[in-house]
Order: structure tokens, then sequence, then C-alpha cells
């Protein structure tokens, strides 16, 4: 049996985008016969928001060693510990959730000695995670596989300043360079984080995209009884000044001239940060046709995203897009329509347009109120539905079969185990 040490910041319970992922991960792998072993943070010492039921579905043969409790008074007042940890990032500390680090290695290092692994497998977003993997693989010499679910220093959502992009910089080019194996997510992650590298680094370089579950949650009434208006489910977080319903919201107020849209549209969006546009909302008077609800649990968020009519999926105005969200793959699992505003170019667009799904940029206001009113056509003609090629494009991104491409990158990494 293969023995795979997992080192990621994030896991259950917490409740960002990179837990979810790592736990269909782990719950795939372990599916396929593997001894996983998972080193993270302790739940409370930790910024990040936690859903306790999200440990329900842990493997019973996981072993999950948790660290870093000595933290906890730091990160007991969340606002505090960013009032502190913030202003380092100015002198160079490369993330607020860095303090782990020394935890995390001295954990590491105790599971070293007190098992033989097969190889290590790092899992960032947040990058502390390959530090100690790096700090690990230096010690042991054991196979490396760093996972970047995201970009670091070229991230469009991160903005770093000068002397943390400095040093996070020199830290992803010394997990790039020691790594056996880098996974991106996406073809134009990988191309633009690799063209500041050697050419002969590439060749450990492999493209595995995020994998939704399917049968997580409680199915919809296959006959529900009519609905008077067609309804819209986003859930995620903005980010102000980057990534906000503004173009949305702008687009109704358009589209509101000219149809009763109270009478016909509702959309529901529901996350952190979510309820402070609200009063936008208002403003442009479309407040009867848009809610902003603050977060709720993951398995409450899945029963929006089944009940819903389509999905909304927002991204930043960006260019490239780099970033394959998270969201829009979890979406593949429904089934249903989905309106992806989104940067034209990139693999948000990409695979919209794969699905034959309608897209528009964030901020065209117009695009997205023609697409809005396209979707209201067909809803009011029985007609809205997948394209015929939706279910076998939506397949690829199965969790079943990326972990089964990410297993065979295991496998090379670790041959004759």
């Amino acid at each position: 049996m293969k023995n795979l040490l997992i080192v990621s910041y994030c896991f259950p319970p917490q409740l960002t985008p990179e837990s979810l992922l790592l736990l269909r991960r782990v719950k795939e792998l372990a599916r396929r016969g593997w001894d996983l072993t998972v080193l993270t943070t302790d739940a409370d010492a930790t910024l990040e928001r936690l859903d306790p039921r999200l440990e329900e579905s842990l493997p019973p043969s996981l072993r999950v060693v948790r660290t870093g409790r000595a933290l906890y008074p730091l990160f007991a007042v969340k606002t505090l510990a960013k009032l502190i940890l913030k202003p380092l990032t100015f002198l160079g500390l490369p993330e607020m959730q860095l303090p782990w680090y020394f935890f995390g290695l001295q954990a590491g290092r105790r599971l070293l000695r007190e098992k033989r692994f097969t190889a290590i497998y790092s899992h960032a977003f947040y990058h502390v995670g390959s530090l100690v993997a790096l700090a690990l693989k230096r010690r042991s010499g054991l196979p490396w596989l760093a996972y970047f679910s995201d970009p670091w220093v070229d991230n469009p959502y991160l903005r770093l300043a000068p002397l943390q992009h400095r040093l996070s910089r020199r830290i992803e080019a010394a997990v790039i360079r020691e790594a056996d194996t880098v996974v991106f997510v996406t073809r134009q992650t990988a191309e633009v984080v690799m063209r500041k590298y050697p050419r002969e680094w590439r060749k450990k370089v492999h493209v595995i995209p995020h994998g939704y579950e399917t049968d997580t949650w409680e199915k919809p009434d296959p006959n529900p009884a009519p609905r008077g208006r067609l309804r819209l489910v986003y859930t995620g977080m903005f980010y102000k000044g980057r990534r906000t319903p503004e173009g949305l919201f702008r687009a109704l107020q358009r589209l509101g001239r000219t149809r009763p849209l109270a009478e016909q549209l509702e959309v529901r969006l529901i996350g952190p940060l979510v309820p402070d546009y609200q009063p936008l909302a208002r403003s442009l008077g479309v407040d009867q046709v848009v809610s902003c609800s603050g977060p709720i649990p993951f398995a409450a968020s899945l029963q929006e995203a089944a009940g819903a009519d389509v999905i909304l999926v927002i991204e930043a105005v960006t260019s490239p897009s780099l970033i394959l969200p998270t969201k829009l793959v979890d979406a593949l699992a429904f089934g249903k329509p989905i309106l992806g505003l989104v940067p034209p170019e990139g693999p948000p667009a990409d695979l919209l347009r794969q699905l034959q799904c309608p897209l528009a940029e964030p901020d065209d206001v117009a695009g997205i109120a023609r697409a809005l009113g396209e979707l209201l056509d067909l809803w009011h003609e029985g007609k809205l539905t997948v394209s015929p090629g939706f279910a076998a494009v939506a397949r690829q991104y199965d969790i079943r079969e990326t972990t089964k491409a990410f297993e065979q990158v295991l496998n090379k990494l670790t041959p004759g185990d």
C-alpha cells in the first residue's frame, strides 16, 4: 500500500474552496486504496470560516494530524489578528498564515520519524503548506508533488506588497525547482507561472482540473410545482473592487425598463460579503428581484444550487483570466444551465463555450441584460435546458475522473512502491 503524507493549511472543518477540493481528493484517493495522513492546522487557530459538518464525510481510514493550537490566542479575535499580521506583509511576510509553518514543520518531522511514507503531496493555496513540504522534502528525500490550485505571485486576486512579492517569488521558485512534480489546474496558469523559469523545469508540470462530487446533496422533487419566477442562484464570495455584482445589477436595471422583472425573475446571491451589496441593489431599484444573503453551511449552499433554474457564476474583470473557479466546476454536478459573467478569454470562458452555456463579461451591462432576456424567453417557452453535449463535457470534471489522472501522476512519481 502506498502511504501518502498530505500537507495543507486548508482542510475541514475549514469552509474554504481549498478545503472542499482537498476533501474530495482525499475521499477518492482513500476509496482507491491509498493510506493517507493529512497534516493541517488546528481549526481554532485560523482566520477561516468553519463548518463542523464537513468532518462527517472524512474517510474512516484517514489520519488527520492538526497542529498550531498555540496560535489560538493570536487568531481568537480574527479582526485583531488581521490588524497585527497585515502590516507585516509590507515587510515581506508572504502570507498571514505563515506562523503555522513552524508548527507544521515540527509535526511533519515527527510524522517522518513515525512512519515510512511513499511520497509527500502539498496542496496550496495557502502556500505555507508548500513551505512545510519543501522542508520535509529536503529532510527526507521523498518524492514530492506540489499542487497549485491557483497561481501565487501571478494571482490576479492577490495584491502583494513589493517586499512581499519579492520574497514570495523566491519561495515559489524554490518550490518549483525542488518539487519532483508540479500540478496546475489550468493550462493558462501553468504557462504564466512557468515562463519565469528554466525550460527544463516544465517537464515536471501536469495540468489536472478541479473535480466535483455527485450525490452529496438531497435531490429536489423531479416534478416540482410550477414556480412563478425564474430563479438564478449564486453562492460564493465577492471581493470589493474586483469580483462584484455591480454589472449584474445594472443589467437588471436596464432589463427592468422593458420587462416586469419583479414578476418574472428572482436572483439569490449567497456568501461572504454578499449582504454588503443589498444597498446597491436598492439604490438601482432591483431589490425586488435581488436578495443578498450571508454565508451558509456548505450542505445548505448545495441545496440552494440544486433548487436553482440557472446557476450564476461571477468572476472578476481580469485579463487574461487564469483561474478555473471552483464554483463553476461545482455547478457541473447539477446538470443545469449556467450563466457565466466572466472575462472573454481564459478557462471559465473556454469551459462555458464547451458547455454551450451563455456568458458575458462581468462589466458588460448590455451583454448581461441580453443573456438574461434570452434565458427568460427560453424559460417562458419551456425550452430552458442544457445543451446535448453538456453531460459529456461535465463528466471530464467528475472527481472520479480527475483523481484517476491525479493517481496516474502519483504512480509515476513513486514507481515500484
